[in-house]
């Protein structure tokens, strides 16, 4: 059994268990609130919007004008700008025309001078050769009237 004298609590009477302290804190928000609504308040008018009675005009003409000219305007610097790359594109193809003419002039400077240098040299390689030819002729030649001589002679 149970001891009598034991005090068993289980919240059937007696005090409530200790607890909050929320309270300052959900205070301390409110108030937050309340301050930045005052503020807001002040900063974006603090009045509400006035009606106005009666007709209200709207000049949708001087808005389109100005639309107008506005395009007007864009179109004049697209065309400004469409020359300008115009005339970088032509710039860019006439250096490239030039260098293209200058490299091939090069080129046909250099295959000139490699049919001159060509030239010459066959007219050596014929030229030595003819000298070969006749050197060779001479002696044989000189041989041959050398052996005819031969022949001659003890034939004598």
């Amino acid at each position: 059994m149970a001891d009598p004298n034991t005090n068993i609590n289980n919240n059937t009477g007696g005090e409530p268990p200790k607890g909050g302290g929320n309270t300052g804190i959900a205070l301390l928000v409110g108030g937050l609130v309340v301050i930045v609504a005052i503020i807001a308040w002040y900063i974006w008018g603090g009045q509400p919007a006035e009606t106005v009675d009666g007709d209200t005009e709207v000049n949708v003409e001087a808005t389109a004008e100005s639309a107008a000219e506005s395009v007007e305007d864009g179109a004049e610097d697209a065309a400004a700008a469409a020359d300008n790359a115009a005339d970088s594109v032509e710039e860019g193809a006439e250096d490239a025309a030039a260098a293209v003419e200058e490299g091939t002039e090069d080129a046909a400077a250099a295959v000139e001078e490699g049919a001159e240098d060509a030239a010459d040299a066959t007219g050596n390689a014929v030229e030595e050769a003819g000298d070969e030819i006749e050197e060779a002729t001479d002696g044989a030649s000189a041989d041959a009237d050398a052996d005819a001589n031969a022949e001659v002679e003890t034939t004598q």
